[in-house]
């Protein structure tokens, strides 16, 4: 018991890689955190060929499992260790008791964030499998198109409460993730919106918000902005702005959309204002009449 127990704590600390900060200044997750576990499924044996520091031939795995090792971020270490370099994220893994012929493995030479030596190997007695479902502590974790339950660490397609993160990719509507490319559930992260004709932004969705693609895509008094932003606006007559949606724009540069009804900024084309009180007329359903 002693020599198993001996060779899951140097497993442990053999699986400890070294701490990496990613882009956004969150550590990346590239260390092991192994458990004692105990597994439920039954008793079971399977004979595999195995390579590594040497070809073992007819290794012998043993279930249940004894181990359980996750991924975890290693940070705030005292003293600090003297090596360190990136590394990837590592996976979750679970660990069985393995028998193999003896061989004589080679000394490895070992360098980590603890310093640099020499680890001389006797004889193998775990094996780690990756997990097919992946624990979760955030969206990021998840695949696209499903949020990080907190509680369970597991990647669900439902959303929307306490439990669980914002949706990876795309929105939450009625309480699953969604992809969040459809005017009835737009949106990229958290809650999905309804682009319909009330909504001020536009009755798009546009790059996972509502906006706009043209000047009917705006409700009444408000023209597209194009050219990457996508989005209605009230303002008009400048470069990448649509005519406004009914009514007209203000005849002044950088104006704004009117209703187009008024004697002195006339207009139902979404064009530019006409003033009718310069040729003595009046505005009359978004024209000029005498």
């Amino acid at each position: 018991m002693t020599g198993k127990r001996d060779a899951c704590h140097v497993l442990a600390l053999a699986l400890l890689l070294i701490p990496f900060t990613s882009a956004h200044g969150q550590p990346v997750p590239d260390h092991l955190k192994c458990y004692k576990v105990k597994d439920s499924r039954p008793k079971a044996s399977y004979t595999a060929d195995l390579g590594g520091l040497v070809p073992e031939p007819g290794c012998r795995i043993k279930l249940p499992a004894k181990l359980l090792c996750v991924e975890t971020a290693k940070t705030n270490v005292q003293p600090s260790p003297p090596g360190g370099s990136p590394a990837n994220p590592a996976g979750q893994f679970a660990c069985y008791t393995v028998k193999c012929p003896k061989t004589v493995p080679p000394t490895v030479a070992w360098p980590d964030q603890f310093g640099a030596g020499t680890l001389t190997p006797s004889t193998a007695k775990l094996l780690c499998a990756p997990g097919t479902t992946m624990f979760c502590s955030g969206p990021g974790d998840c695949p696209i198109g499903t949020a990080c339950n907190t509680t369970t660490g597991q990647c669900e397609s439902a959303c929307g409460d306490a439990s669980h993160s914002i949706c990876h990719g795309g929105c939450c509507g009625d309480g699953t993730c969604q992809p969040g490319t459809v005017a009835s559930a737009c949106g990229s992260g958290g809650a999905c919106a309804v682009c319909d004709a009330t909504n001020q932004s536009g009755s798009a969705c546009v790059s996972g918000h509502c906006g706009c693609t043209s000047a009917g895509d705006c409700p009444a008094g408000r023209a597209c902005l194009l050219a990457g932003i996508y989005i209605c606006t009230t303002e008009c007559n400048r470069p990448n702005d649509t005519p406004c949606s009914g009514g007209c724009c203000s005849a002044a540069q950088n104006g704004t959309c009117q209703p187009g009804t008024a004697d002195t900024a006339c207009g139902n084309t979404g064009g530019t204002c006409v003033d009718c009180t310069s040729s003595l007329a009046s505005c009359v359903n978004g024209t000029c009449a005498p």
